[in-house]
């Protein structure tokens, strides 16, 4: 940062706010503000060249951003390096202005430098009330010529979108006595107080006067003027609240600024349709959106084209990333360039090109074989997987209470699916990868399609409160959570074989009861809505609007107790149901600790299995063998090493800098490593060998702006369900629980599992929770899996449920070896050919043992296609999620 001249160079991922508030240390301020500053990043700014609300005091980024620095789209790794920090510079091509507003078309912008104005010290804001549109106009006139070089932002929402954030928000009261039609917010900015002040009044002495504004407020501090601004921000999640929402942002002459809007409400008057209209009057810019309880295709079908049709008459722009728009400008590009003369450089034409593919796909979707009907989903191609269209995303939006009828709050729940290519599919296999808190959206991918024989689609779905499903907030953002994420991340663990009293359990806990208060003070009403029930009850609307009689499913550890509850609440509606890795649902819905206790049993047989098979397999597999020692050997010299560092912890480099490694993060890591054996146990034998020979380095970090964000439930999701689904646990004995515990397993060590103690701090109880029972009579019976030693769900815990639901109504097999997860822990011939089987025939296994095709450090011939598979989706589960 330059500052003398307020000139910034930072990465693409900075967030918006986060680099407005590192210029305001320094006096300055970014020239750009948009409502979503929280979360946005500034390299997606720069590829939309969004507008925001301060474009009519500094422009767009085409003048604001000096210079970029980006990775071009044509296959190459090649950086176009123009990151200029000079106002001036007028030697060649202005090549930035390609990637200003190009949505990464022609390259990924990494770096830019940008232009800040100095922050102003006198800010003003105004909400005014007007009683038509044309006032509006006028209102905007009159401000432009009596607040000139102090105006800074004209805002506009109509009635409508007031009275939408005011219903998804009791405690809020209407700003102004008057009830308007139209509203404008007024921001100015400048460096005298009394004289902006001055300003401002004659202006409203003006319009009121003239009877153009016929009523108004102005925000007496800071506070004030925030709360105003929170209420045109808040309007995108207040629509979202009430159901399905159709987006389009939109730039429209002025003079026909709202026509659009009122021409929309006749056109949808049928359908049970909330337009509103909010935007930045400033730069002509409209959002109009289209609130339903639930997507409607006939709503659909009369939004589009018509819309399009509507604003290319006149000469207006559309820039929402809509996939019928991008359908039509690809076509476009496609016939542009069969005229292109010889000559023109290769990588813009190619890059055009390759974008123009991308953009039409959804209008080869029927050429390849996918379902182009979108459905109670809104199916539309993946955004991550544009390459192949066998991926489709949607959402399906439910009730936010389930039995409450007279509550018409609804939330969307986020799935992706991946359709087979079978001639006939035989219907959808619904997933879910563990947790609490895995995203099962990332669970749909063609590896799951592979195992389960390939001719089922796969459909995995983000619970309520995760991922891209409602989400549950338990930080200020996404930048602020990815701060409080590394500091709990970074938590010691106190609890050793003799150090195990009251006071260190009680400091130890108190870390999380932070994490828990928060979730309280930011998304308070929404924790009791989050529960396995409810979640099995979104899954059954979900199968619902499949169209299907029957849910097949697949679920793994904590998606073994989704299956098992949902099998129970909707027994008539099993169909093929396996359940792999079983958390047991007694123990689950039990207290906390005994859930602690029964998870760590197997902990220690894992980890001493991972020595013994180590030395066995000697240095040529695994570089902590020693040929020379007597065996056992292994352990002992492990055991002694976390010792040392307990007492005296690692200095190793990280990056171009040194940093700790501490007993508790190694612990950690022997945990992470134990749950997918072929490829953790290899990792970890590495890991431990460059610790113990003085080799061990970590990657480089971010020293200066974070280009990096994660969700803002911080990982409390999982908190939530767990304390929810299970008994209030602030009642009971953590001291004891974790006294046996560290005596249970002393070699692996408890410091994986001590984050169950967040639900210590847990009050709220669940609208609705399933406790039993678990054994009533289903459609088809439940095909029950487990490893015979897992390190998070024991094989008595599946044992028990086998028990529980009875041989009427379940199978249950044991597959030998180690790992959590017996389809991909470890590659197993017999567990695939036995999914297989099940999911295309329906056929039960009569064995009851499957045997495992290889250990980790053998050396084995080329691995099968399902084998690799099995290895790919152990990937894809959530890194952090427990069970």
């Amino acid at each position: 940062f330059d500052k003398v001249s307020g000139i910034i160079v930072c990465q693409a991922g900075c967030i918006l706010e986060n680099l407005d508030a590192y210029a305001a240390k320094h006096g300055y301020m970014m020239p750009l503000d948009l409502g979503a500053k929280g979360t946005c990043q500034i390299g997606g700014n720069a590829s939309t060249n969004a507008g925001g609300l301060r474009l009519l005091r500094y422009g767009s980024l085409h003048g604001s951003i000096l210079g970029v620095e980006a990775v071009l789209a044509d296959g190459t790794v090649f950086i176009v390096d123009c990151l200029s920090t000079m106002r001036k510079d007028n030697t060649g091509y202005d090549l930035k202005q390609l990637f200003i507003g190009s949505e990464g078309t022609l390259g990924v912008i990494t770096k830019l430098s940008v232009l800040t104005p100095p922050r102003s010290s006198a800010v003003n804001v105004a909400l005014l009330g007007c009683e038509s549109f044309d006032a509006v106009k006028d209102a905007f006139v009159e401000a432009r010529k009596n607040l000139g070089e102090i105006l800074s932002a004209v805002e506009f929402m109509d009635r409508a979108s007031l009275d939408m954030v005011m219903s998804q928000q009791p405690a809020l009261q209407d700003p102004l006595s008057s009830n308007c039609p139209f509203y404008v917010l007024l921001e100015t900015s400048g460096s005298n107080e009394s004289h902006d002040m001055e300003k401002l009044e004659a202006y409203l002495g003006n319009v009121m006067e003239a009877g153009t504004v016929v009523d108004g407020t102005v925000a007496q501090d800071a506070a004030q003027a925030k709360k105003l601004f929170g209420i045109r921000e808040d309007i995108t999640m207040s629509l979202s609240s009430r159901g399905y929402v159709y987006k389009y942002d939109l730039s429209i002459p002025i003079d026909e600024y709202y026509s659009i809007v009122e021409d929309t409400r006749k056109r949808l008057a049928k359908h049970d349709a909330e337009v509103v209209a909010f935007g930045h009057l400033g730069d002509c810019n409209i959002h109009l959106n289209i609130s339903t309880l639930a997507y409607n295709d006939a709503v659909q079908k009369d939004l589009e084209p018509f819309l399009f049709e509507w604003t290319a008459e006149r000469r207006g722009s559309i820039s929402a990333e809509h996939v019928s728009v991008a359908s039509a400008i690809a076509q476009l590009l496609v016939a542009y360039f069969q005229f292109l003369p010889a000559g023109i450089p290769d990588w813009p034409l190619i890059a055009l090109q390759q974008h123009a593919y991308i953009r039409s796909s959804a209008v080869n979707q029927k050429e390849q074989g996918v379902n182009t009907n979108n459905g109670p989903f809104n199916w539309q191609p993946c955004p991550n997987h544009l390459n192949d269209l066998r991926f489709q995303c949607g959402n399906l939006i439910v009730p936010l209470d389930h039995l409450d009828k007279n509550n018409n709050a609804t939330i969307s729940i986020a799935v992706q699916k991946y359709t087979t290519n079978a001639t006939k599919s035989l219907g959808t296999i619904l997933l879910n990868p563990g947790g609490p808190g895995g995203a099962g959206t990332s669970f749909a991918v063609p590896e799951l399609n592979l195992i389960t024989g390939g001719q089922y689609d796969v459909l995995g779905f983000d619970p309520r409160g995760i991922g891209k499903s409602r989400l549950l907030q338990c930080s200020k953002n996404e930048f602020t959570a990815a701060q409080e994420s590394a500091i709990a991340e970074q938590l010691e663990v106190p609890f050793t074989l003799t150090g195990v009293t009251d006071d260190t359990v009680e400091m130890f806990a108190s870390n999380f009861e932070l994490y828990v208060k928060r979730c309280e003070l930011y998304d308070k009403d929404y924790l009791k809505y989050l529960s396995t029930a409810y979640v099995a009850r979104d899954m059954d609307l979900i199968r619902e609007a499949l169209g299907e009689e029957l849910t097949h499913y697949y679920g793994i550890s904590y998606g073994t107790f989704l299956g098992a509850t949902y099998a129970n609440m909707f027994p008539n509606r099993v169909g093929r149901f396996v359940i792999d890795s079983v958390l047991d649902p007694e123990v689950y819905t039990g207290p906390t600790p005994e859930l602690f206790l029964r998870s760590v049993s197997d902990v220690d047989a894992v980890f001493t299995a991972f020595a013994d098979q180590c030395e066995a397999a000697g240095p040529g597999s695994c570089p902590l063998a020693d040929a020379s020692a007597k065996r056992p050997y292994l352990m002992d010299r492990l055991q002694s090493f976390l010792t040392k560092v307990a007492k005296d912890p690692l200095i190793v480099p990280g990056g171009d800098d040194i940093t700790q490694v501490t007993e508790t993060n190694i612990r950690q890591k022997i945990l992470q490593y134990m749950y997918s054996l072929e490829v953790g146990w290899p990792k970890l034998a590495a890991t431990f060998h460059a610790m113990m020979t003085n080799n061990y380095s970590l990657p480089l970090t971010n020293d200066s702006c974070a280009a990096f964000v994660v969700p803002n439930d911080v990982g409390m999701a999982s908190t939530a369900y767990i304390s929810n689904d299970g008994l209030p646990a602030a009642q009971l004995n953590w001291t004891s629980a974790i006294q046996k515990g560290t005596t249970l397993i002393p070699l692996a060590g408890v410091a994986g599992w001590t984050s169950l103690i967040s639900s210590k701090s847990w009050s709220v109880r669940p609208v609705e929770r399933y406790s039993g029972p678990w054994g009533k009579n289903y459609t088809n019976k439940v095909l029950i899996l487990n490893n015979q030693y897992d390190p998070a769900t024991p094989w008595s815990s599946a044992a028990n449920l086998h028990k529980l639901m009875g041989t009427n109504n379940s199978v249950f097999v044991t597959r030998e070896g180690y790992g959590h997860g017996s389809a991909f822990s470890q590659p197993s011939s017999c567990i695939h050919n036995l999914l297989t089987s099940f999911y295309t025939n329906g056929s039960y296994p009569t064995a009851r043992n499957c045997s495992i095709d290889k250990t980790p450090f053998e050396v084995a011939p080329a691995l099968s296609e399902a084998a690799k598979a099995m290895q790919m989706l152990a990937a894809v589960r959530h890194p952090k999620q427990l069970f």
